[in-house]
């Protein structure tokens, strides 16, 4: 059976600002193994992060309450009271506390606490928890409340950031390093490109034929379409808007416009130079690229940034020109991480953008 013992080490504080790594924050504990029948010692004033051997599921229209058994509690070992949200399935974690004097022995299966049930009125939609399908004991993730207090700004239930980039200019990486960093939820506008390309059985989507669906579809139902069809996607996915939503995919203003009309919006730009870009498309050799000459990617990387192009059209230097901040990759994947770390961390705050 695994838990995860509080340990004394090198780190200053455990910041609810400037978002620690979650590497740094797992190092706060380490894990310790015992068998079904071997003891587990809680020093004095020791904690530690234990899970349940039962696997729970809670229905949807109830809510539950996990509290220490007061036999146990007589003894000075603590058990945290923790909520468990409707919908929640998986092992509850609970964080188990020596407040004695004297180190107390625990092994597996000793009965410490108790979860009561409460009937709510209806069923929620959707769960709130984000520890669901926990198998063992999880240390805390706490993303989220990183901008809650962003619902007192403008716009407060849409919070936005939007994605600028040239092809080739390090968008994974880009999108990788925000996940990884701030664990916003990530969304595209070119899924529903596709989407229009699948439903006109055109079979293959590369580079070209992504480009001229979407300049038909912003044609017919206008240039905004792809940012109204994301928008209203992510409402209907029931997004939670007190967090920081990111879409990327853009190619003409008219999208940002749209989102910057209806969402606290921020832009960040991608670029790097033009003949490096290429070498890192044939690098890669997705979609027939590898063979792609420099004149063939230059002729469609100049339709993307709008040289001829109709309003309607791709306009990637626009956008470029828009944003409210542009980072150059032509460095280290490193250090285009942590201008990417850097840039957002200059504008989202505790308390929402600045």
């Amino acid at each position: 059976m695994e838990f995860k013992v509080a340990k004394l080490s090198d780190i200053s504080e455990l910041s609810f600002v400037d978002r620690r790594s979650r590497i740094e924050r797992k190092s706060a504990f380490h894990t310790v193994h015992v068998g079904i029948d071997q003891p587990l010692v809680v020093h004095p004033q020791q904690s530690v992060l234990a899970s349940t051997l039962e696997y729970v599921r809670v229905p949807k229209d109830l809510s539950g309450e996990v509290h220490a058994r007061s036999t146990i509690a007589r003894t000075g070992l603590s058990v945290e009271p923790a909520i468990i949200h409707p919908g929640f399935s998986g092992a509850i974690t609970l964080r188990i506390r020596n407040l004695g004097h004297v180190p107390l022995k625990i092994k597996p299966g000793t009965r410490i606490a108790q979860l009561t049930l409460g009937m709510l009125i209806g069923e929620v939609d959707s769960d709130e928890s984000r520890y669901k399908y926990s198998i063992g004991p999880t240390e805390s993730s706490f993303g989220p409340e990183y901008h809650d207090l962003s619902r007192f700004h403008g716009n407060s239930n849409r919070l936005v950031i939007g994605v600028v980039s040239t092809r080739g200019s390090g968008r994974k990486t880009l999108l990788r390093a925000i996940e990884e960093e701030f664990g916003f939820e990530i969304y595209s506008l070119g899924e529903f490109v596709r989407q229009e390309t699948a439903a006109r059985s055109l079979g293959f989507t590369d580079w070209k034929t992504l480009q001229d669906v979407g300049n038909e579809c912003r044609r017919l139902y206008g240039a905004d379409y792809f940012a109204k069809q994301c928008l209203h996607d992510l409402d209907s996915r029931r997004v939670d808007w007190n967090r920081v939503i990111v879409v990327h995919g853009f190619r003409n203003i008219a999208e940002i416009d749209f989102f910057k009309k209806n969402c606290d919006f921020y832009a960040i730009a991608i670029d790097a130079d033009q003949r490096l870009r290429y070498e890192r498309r044939k690098l890669k050799g997705r979609h027939n690229e590898a063979e792609m000459t420099w004149d063939e990617f230059k002729l469609r990387d100049d339709k993307d940034l709008g040289y001829n192009e109709p309003e309607f059209g791709q306009q990637l230097r626009s956008l470029l020109a828009a944003a409210n901040q542009q980072i150059l990759n032509e460095t280290t994947v490193p250090e285009f991480e942590a201008s990417i770390i850097q840039a957002i961390n200059s504008f989202v705050k505790p308390g929402g953008y600045r």
